[in-house]
């Protein structure tokens, strides 16, 4: 039988991560609501579970994978508008020159207009913005026109010439034309949420003496169910006035949402060496201990020197932040609301990874302070080996204290859980229908109560589809929840 509040003693495990109170940043989103449109969404395949931990990489469409453009032979005008399926109704621009387009929305989001007289979209060179708006959750559908002067040459070269500008993000690699709209080449960019952002989705393209942007942004996390299909739906219901018309398809697959985003690059040392954390030796058993004398912060990473009480000076440095799930940071947490960052001249103890010589990448900061070690800073993700064993203990960065921090996050195999997630059985085993998941990823998130030391399961999913990878990033969206258990679909 699943256990719900199944928990984990921590008790004796005292002493070198640590844990923290800050606030938890896992706030609930708005609740979902039913939005009320008859487009439907696009059919859901079913993805076998995966038997091994190892991300493999899948790619959205391609280029090559799109239809061919097809267009009229002579521009034409807008038709008249078509009947729409009830809860949804056309957007035609009536307040800037001629109608030069029509697009179908909810009936129930609100539209906000803007001109380029406005400071904002005049120093953009965008002459002419609509935001569609859904009053239940907050998410938006902007549409952005440029006037072309003829001087910006390829579409492409122009999102990738300045990224940030064009898509609001900072690719991976190089965009490329990877849809089509109107049967005109287009550039299709998801952003998974990370990083203090929400999923969002690009689309640009060109007609004529314009360049259009429309741009999707979910204001949950994760994304409201149905959302991404409004988005499609808008774009495919598009017309431009005295344009050729043609099919409109952009790729699939991102809908689901952010899932786990892990940021797979290196770290420079000191000396400019690339290292892999995850690889490099831990420090001492005990970790070290020192005075801090000097302190540099760009949150959300920081540098300090310690001098140790061997008298060495090390480098300590945080690389927080590079593991999300569904937009939000699993891997680190600061105690920033209630401890003051460690200050020169104070004793700290430090563990973490050695990636060089007198160079630590710090998994955890405690700090002596008026007779206490409160902890600033601490991982708050185990990895739980396969062999991992409950008479063998915790693997070795799960050594913690729960005094501090309220919260952990698992990962591993969740055959390697069975003892966490199951009542107490002699030998312990997953409920049947978990069975196929049994040598998956599983993601486990529990409370801590500092007073018995126990860790309570709350939350556990288990990834059943595959991996897309960059050289950058590991993004695997696919998670079944399985506590709570969720209702099925009839």
């Amino acid at each position: 039988m699943v256990n719900h509040c199944s928990r984990l003693a921590v008790a004796g495990f005292v002493g070198a991560l640590g844990w923290l109170v800050a606030c938890d940043s896992r706030a609930e989103p708005p609740t979902p609501v039913a939005l009320v449109a008859t487009v439907a969404p696009s059919p859901v395949a079913t993805v076998a579970p995966q038997p091994t931990l190892a991300p493999t990489a899948t790619a959205l469409p391609t280029a090559t994978d799109l239809p061919e453009p097809t267009a009229t032979l002579v521009p034409t005008p807008l038709p008249t508008a078509a009947p729409l399926p009830a809860g949804w109704q056309w957007y035609e621009n009536t307040t800037y020159g001629p109608s030069y387009f029509r697009i179908a929305y909810p009936a129930t989001w609100t539209v906000a207009v803007g001109l380029q007289r406005s400071g904002i979209l005049q120093s953009s060179g965008i002459s002419y913005r609509a935001v569609f708006t859904s009053p239940e959750t907050g998410s938006a559908v902007t549409i952005n026109v440029w006037e072309l002067s003829g001087r910006e040459g390829d579409l492409v070269e122009w999102v990738n010439a300045d990224p940030a500008r064009a898509v609001f993000d900072f690719p991976d690699e190089p965009l490329t034309y990877n849809a089509t709209v109107l049967g005109r080449p287009a550039v299709f960019h998801y952003h998974p949420a990370r990083w203090g952002t929400n999923d969002f989705a690009v689309t640009l393209f060109v007609t004529g003496q314009r360049r259009y942007r429309i741009y999707f942004n979910s204001a949950t996390l994760p994304v409201t169910e149905g959302e991404p299909q409004i988005y499609r739906a808008m774009l495919e219901s598009l017309l431009i006035f005295g344009q050729p018309d043609g099919q409109t398809v952009i790729p699939t697959g991102w809908e689901v949402g952010a899932g786990l985003v892990v940021d797979t690059r290196p770290i420079e040392t000191a000396a400019g060496e690339p290292v892999e954390p995850a690889t490099a030796p831990l420090t001492p058993l005990g970790g070290l201990t020192g005075v801090v004398e000097s302190w540099q912060e760009q949150w959300p990473s920081f540098r300090f020197t310690l001098v140790t009480d061997a008298g060495e000076t090390t480098l300590i440095r945080g690389e927080p932040f590079r593991i999300h799930f569904r937009g939000q940071p699993i891997d680190y947490w600061f105690n920033a609301n209630t401890v003051r960052p460690p200050q020169p001249g104070e004793r700290v103890t430090v563990t973490g990874r050695l990636i060089a010589p007198n160079e630590v990448v710090a998994g955890n900061i405690t700090i002596e302070r008026d007779g206490l070690m409160p902890t600033w800073f601490s991982e708050t993700l185990v990895e739980m080996a396969p062999y991992w064993e409950e008479e063998n203990g915790f693997p070795t960065n799960a050594i913690v204290s729960a005094a501090d921090v309220p919260y952990i996050w698992l990962r591993g195999p969740l055959q390697t859980m069975v003892g966490l997630l199951t009542d107490d059985t002699e030998p312990p085993t997953l409920p049947a229908a978990w069975q196929p998941y049994a040598g998956s990823t599983a993601l486990v998130y529990g409370t801590i109560n500092p007073e018995t030391h126990h860790m309570a399961i709350e939350e556990v999913y288990v990834q059943d589809g595959p991996c897309y990878v960059t050289p950058a990033t590991t993004h695997c969206q696919h998670w079944l929840q399985l506590v709570p258990e969720t209702p099925q679909a009839d």
